[in-house]
């Protein structure tokens, strides 16, 4: 039920957010055919008309006129209108041609915002060409939001861009994996219409999504000098330098792509023994074994064939890379994706190889590989590694040799004067791509972020402020379901592998906010970085969150949740909530792994631990007086198996408050 409060709410923030050209008559541009609307007791629509004009609107077989303020904004509300479809709505005025909307639901409506991996899309993630030729949910209805950041400025006249689509084999592909499953599972259970309103970017960072006002209520004074000086280089010289760095950039980074001197690599009797040796998949700086690298590496592998397979032609898979390749087969290229192909980082890679490359005996493969942002490298599981053969499909993930060949030692644009249009830039991305949905109303929403938060400016944990800056716009306690963080490839960044099981202490801490549910991914990450491609079983657990938060069916919302210990007899006994059903070990593992132990001097040994009804006993006969836990704190937990009955994983944690 919409409070007195929230409308009030609503109607203030219609009366700022539109913007007006006089006599127009429209509707907010959130609304659209084939939307779906929040279902409520009272429905809101609003736009703008002629000032003081009367405004005849019709849904769903009711008519209602509304009257425009001075500066022609209208709003109405619809009551007693039932969940479901198809309804049309229009919105009519004296001399003006009509407003006509069809093929509207009433349902629920969610906001997927977060970074790279709610932006990864359905053809990007697991089983996409089975899951895109199935997804015909004529309910579900989706709108991507395509503003562009932009810091400061007058947020209130920022108008929304994008359409509602219907969710079909024909509109999925490039949609958000994670909010494209949630929608799916979730409303398979409510049994309603579900629209996602999908605003993700990745790389950007957490303070891009915060409002001005909390950077300055908050006295958070780094990053009101960053919003200072990206306002600064707005439209002056400032800018234009960002600008002309960034072209030397990319200049730079062409420079050593099309250089083909490293060309000799690909001969197929090319002496490689002196390379090292690497198994795929893996990050370019794990397989040069530095901390940091942008540049190009090769990569080189040795294939026996027989005359059954020899002379046919091939298809080679080589999943996901970050960011450029140049694959050839016996000396001949096969294949390249590089900044001309959308989604080139990490778009899988399947090359043809005519069957007249292929020969009796020994065949290779050579990948050049080129980073220039981040960690790059071979992202996808090693399962997605194979060639497609004659006579079947082998692996070819083991047993791969690398060499460095460029190093790429020009200034990256993050390392120059943020731009008040970069998704670095403290308020972008709230002022474009959150600010002007409200005040669309919404069930709920779901979050999912990468390692980025982890790079802010002042290494603040801001999710806690994105979560209260958005319930303050739209008026009221959004429910927030949330991803933590699985795991990570950080090499040798001391600073980083310390940082990360802090951030998801964060994160677990972010349920004391109240109107929150976190969904744990540890067990997922099964690749040399964060991209989870099974973003059917996020999809899923993000479900079965909303449906107990939110909707309250009898569901496990997270698995396993740490609550309090107490030391016996040279042992820690844990207890936890949110247990369903009992605790297990999950995977082929019948015993607990994951738990450490520590006496004063706090040196953590791995421990034993053994499932007591809803307890956890933990100990190590190196540790004879216990003093804290630790559970899964650690870069990549993927082992730690702690589990609910119905298998859902623990949330890594710890019992102490140790620096």
């Amino acid at each position: 039920m919409i409070s007195g409060r929230f409308i009030l709410i609503l109607i203030i923030l219609v009366l700022n957010v539109l913007s007006v050209q006089l006599g127009a008559l429209e509707v907010s541009h959130i609304f659209g055919s084939n939307m779906v609307l929040q279902r409520a007791d009272k429905i809101p629509v609003y736009g703008t008309a002629e000032p003081e004009a009367e405004v005849t609107v019709e849904f769903a077989g009711k008519k209602i006129k509304a009257g425009a303020d001075k500066s022609g904004k209208w709003i109405t509300f619809f009551s007693g209108i039932k969940p479901g479809g198809p309804y049309s709505l229009m919105i009519s005025q004296k001399d003006r041609k009509p407003v006509i909307l069809k093929n509207i639901m009433v349902g629920d409506v969610w906001l997927c915002s977060g970074q790279s991996h709610m932006q990864l899309s359905v053809k990007n993630a697991d089983n996409a060409e089975v899951e895109i030729a199935a997804a015909n949910h004529p309910r579900i209805r989706f709108f991507n939001v395509l503003n562009q950041p932009q810091a400061g400025g007058d947020e209130t006249r920022v108008v929304l861009r994008g359409r509602w689509k219907v969710c079909s084999p024909r509109s999925i592909s490039y949609f958000s994996a994670a909010a494209y499953y949630f929608a799916r599972d979730l409303q398979r259970s409510i049994d309603v219409p579900v629209g996602i309103i999908e605003t993700s970017w990745g790389g950007a960072l957490c303070s891009a999504w915060c409002s001005r006002n909390c950077l300055y209520e908050r006295k958070y004074s780094n990053l009101i000098s960053v919003y200072e000086k990206a306002m600064a280089n707005n439209g002056n010289s400032g800018l234009q330098e960002y600008k002309a760095q960034e072209k030397k950039w990319l200049e730079a980074t062409d420079l050593i792509w099309n250089d083909h001197s490293g060309y000799e690599f690909v001969k197929p009797d090319f002496n490689d023994s002196s390379w090292s040796e690497v198994d795929l998949p893996i990050s370019i700086e794990k397989a040069i074994n530095e901390k940091t690298f942008d540049g190009t590496v090769w990569f080189r592998k040795h294939v026996t064939l027989t005359a059954k397979d020899a002379g046919k032609d091939a298809e080679l898979s080589l999943g996901g890379i970050d960011d450029y390749d140049e694959t050839f087969v016996n000396g001949v290229k096969v294949g390249s994706t590089a900044r001309e192909t959308p989604l080139f980082w990490e778009i899988k890679r399947k090359y043809k190889i005519p069957g007249k490359l292929l020969k009796v005996g020994d065949n290779v493969i050579a990948v050049r590989v080129f980073d220039n942002f981040y960690s790059g490298g071979f992202i996808s599981d090693k399962s997605f590694l194979t060639l497609k053969l004659a006579s079947g499909t082998i692996g070819i993930a083991e047993n791969w040799k690398s060499k460095k060949e460029f190093t790429l030692t020009a200034n990256k644009p993050e390392d120059l004067a943020i731009s008040s249009d970069s998704p670095q830039a403290p308020t972008s991305l709230f002022n474009t791509r959150i600010h002007p949905v409200a005040p669309f109303d919404l069930k709920g929403v779901v979050w999912y972020e990468d390692i980025t938060p982890l790079y802010t400016q002042e290494g603040l944990y801001l999710f806690d402020d994105v979560i209260e800056c958005w319930r303050k716009l739209w008026g009221r306690e959004l429910p927030f379901i949330y991803v933590q963080l699985s795991g990570a490839d950080v090499g040798n960044d001391q600073k980083q592998a310390e940082m990360i099981p802090l951030f998801r202490e964060k994160q677990l801490h972010s349920l004391k906010l109240g109107e929150t549910a976190m969904v744990v991914s540890t067990d997922l990450s099964t690749r040399s970085d964060l991209r989870i491609r099974n973003m059917q079983e996020v999809g899923r657990r993000l479900s079965l969150a909303a449906q107990k938060l939110v909707y309250g069916l009898e569901s496990s919302v997270s698995g396993p949740l740490y609550r309090s210990h107490e030391i016996k007899d040279g042992r820690i006994v844990l207890s936890f909530d949110s247990v369903a059903g009992g605790l297990k070990a999950g995977g082929k593992n019948k015993e607990l792994i994951g738990f450490q132990i520590a006496g004063k001097d706090h040196v953590f040994y791995p421990a034993s631990a053994i499932i007591n009804g809803d307890k956890v006993i933990v100990g190590s006969d190196k540790v004879a007086e216990p003093a804290a836990v630790r559970y899964g704190w650690s870069v990549n937990p993927v082992k730690a198996n702690l589990r609910d009955a119905s298998g859902l994983p623990a949330s890594p944690f710890r019992t102490d408050n140790w620096e």
